[in-house]
């Protein structure tokens, strides 16, 4: 890759030869989203954090605040209980302490005049002493993804903590017209949200929003709250003139910029770093302790007899939290259509997942199955009990209508277990010919798809060719990849910043690929373009 001729500072941990003006670069990111589990976003949340963290000339700092708002709490103040009730009520994000309706209501108005009177004001950004919160951080917002190796990095950033509630960062448009609120950023040149926030930043702080996808206003019929996809059209366009939006795929840059022309020039591509599960040895758990040990029946909660285990079950499997959009049906349908054609009666189907929204479907979809012991429904598994479900399984199903990035046949090739996914355009880009594709919406399709790799013929040369190819795909995702192409990107708007290159606009333009993504096509966008590509083998 052709050098930026810009030059960046140094960190601590690692040194960057300078030539001509140095320019460091300082980073502020929300870490907020880090404590939600095991789904997509919570993880390129940890994993972010982990690739700005390795990449030279970046300092980065994580940011944490509390989830509600509290009109005791100052806003110019940090304490020590400050921080240690935000980490506690990151593990019950609805709590409160009981309280008659009166209490309640008089609470509400109270907050209410509270928010309004200090959304005027300008919130600070206080250090958290990392000796003594460390390990609560750690435990509860970055070892769900991350390695103990990589504790000593992870210890060697600094955090910071702001008073400023998630509730008043996520609600923008609501009944009082609310000005916007301001984060004292001062000395940082980014500000990193892992979602959209409507804040203001210092003037000399560049906000970017981690984009990932735009279904909650594209495909409204698999969300449950209406509430939620006005709430995301509503704050693009509040933040769309002051912030820099970075797309975890090529589609969902062409997504966004279709419902947001204006966004032509502010949308990026940075796919998510995956985690480097191929280097670390996993340690071997019996599939049936594993089984035995995280069997849920709650689509069947009035079971009188659970079925038995199998000594060595054979299973295909598909892991992602019960909502509309991840096609559970489907699935389930595609499978015991494998099963009627094969006349396979030992091959079950392994689930693993909580219910998410709106998933009266789902279960009742299962219940059948899982009450006669065909489907196996998992929940709140550790990672080497995943790790080991994956390894293990057949093959991974993943007929999902709608994904910004998809994690999972990801996830899966990882482990070598190939995958069948939804023949959609974010599959396509992300996962090149490392997975068989099928029509989501064609329950046959899905089961030939499996059945090619389970029963064919050339079953067992496929397998090899799709986790060759997988291994290529996998490599665009490393954190020495994404690393660079994230530093390339904040250099390129550091630079703009700066008005040494004001004449050129970052420009878009489809690019003349089989990929078929939009690229920057400017003098920084070309290198930030030819740093994501493959690398060439």
């Amino acid at each position: 890759m052709a050098d930026s001729g810009i030059c960046v500072g140094r960190i601590p941990r690692k040194k960057l030869q300078c030539q001509g003006h140095c320019l460091p670069m300082n980073v502020l990111y929300d870490t907020f989203l880090a404590t939600h589990g095991y789904s997509g976003i919570p993880q390129d949340t940890r994993l972010l954090l982990k690739t700005l963290a390795s990449t030279p000339g970046i300092n980065v700092d994580a940011l944490l605040h509390p989830t509600q708002f509290d009109r005791s709490r100052s806003p110019h103040e940090v304490s020590a209980l400050d921080v240690s009730t935000a980490i506690f009520r990151d593990l019950i994000p609805k709590h409160q302490p009981h309280a008659g309706q009166l209490k309640k209501f008089q609470r509400k108005i109270g907050n209410a005049v509270t928010k309004y009177l200090r959304s005027r004001e300008s919130y600070s950004v206080g250090p958290i002493d990392k000796e003594l919160f460390f390990d609560a951080i750690w435990r509860t917002r970055l070892d769900k993804t991350l390695l103990p190796s990589d504790r000593a990095l992870m210890r060697s950033i600094n955090y910071k903590f702001s008073p400023i509630s998630e509730e008043e960062l996520q609600k923008p448009g609501k009944k009082l017209s609310f000005p916007r609120r301001t984060l004292d950023t001062s000395g940082y040149d980014f500000l990193i949200f892992q979602d959209t926030r409507v804040v203001k930043a210092h003037p000399l702080t560049t906000k970017i929003i981690r984009y990932h996808d735009p279904l909650p206003v594209i495909s409204p019929d698999t969300f449950a709250d209406e509430m939620q996809i006005k709430q995301h059209y509503q704050a693009i366009v509040a933040t769309k003139s002051d912030s820099y939006f970075v797309c975890n795929s090529g589609v969902t840059q062409d997504q966004l910029v279709r419902l947001f022309p204006e966004l032509e020039d502010r949308a990026f591509v940075v796919p998510y770093t995956l985690p480097d599960h191929r280097s670390v040895p996993i340690h071997d758990i019996p599939i049936t302790r594993i089984i035995e040990a995280r069997r849920s029946f709650v689509s069947v909660p009035n079971i009188k007899r659970k079925p038995e285990i199998p000594a060595d079950p054979k299973y295909i499997v598909m892991v992602s939290t019960l909502e509309p959009r991840k096609n559970f049906p489907g699935a389930i349908a595609a499978f015991e259509r494998l099963i009627e054609r094969n006349r396979d009666e030992d091959l079950r189907f392994v689930i693993v997942g909580r219910p998410g929204w709106t998933f009266e479907k789902t279960l009742s979809a299962m219940s059948s199955g899982v009450k006669f012991g065909r489907i196996i429904h998992l929940m709140d598994l550790t990672f080497p009990e995943l790790a080991n479900v994956y390894r293990n399984a057949e093959a991974l199903v993943f007929p999902s209508y709608g994904e910004g990035f998809g994690f999972t046949p990801m996830e899966a090739l990882q482990f070598g277990t190939p995958g069948v996914v939804s023949d959609i355009p974010v599959h396509r880009w992300v996962m090149g010919d490392a997975v068989l594709y099928a029509d989501p919406y064609d329950v046959d399709a899905v089961a030939s798809q499996l059945e090619r790799l389970l029963y064919g013929t050339e079953a067992l040369t496929l397998r090899k060719d799709l986790l060759k190819a997988g291994d290529a795909v996998l490599d665009r995702y490393t954190v020495e990849t994404t690393s660079k192409q994230w530093r390339i990107l904040l250099e390129g708007l550091h630079t703009r910043r700066q008005n040494r290159w004001s004449g050129l606009a970052f420009r878009q333009h489809k690019a003349d690929s089989d990929r078929d993504f939009l690229a920057p096509a400017s003098a920084v966008g070309a290198q930030y373009a030819a740093a994501r590509e493959p690398a060439k083998n």
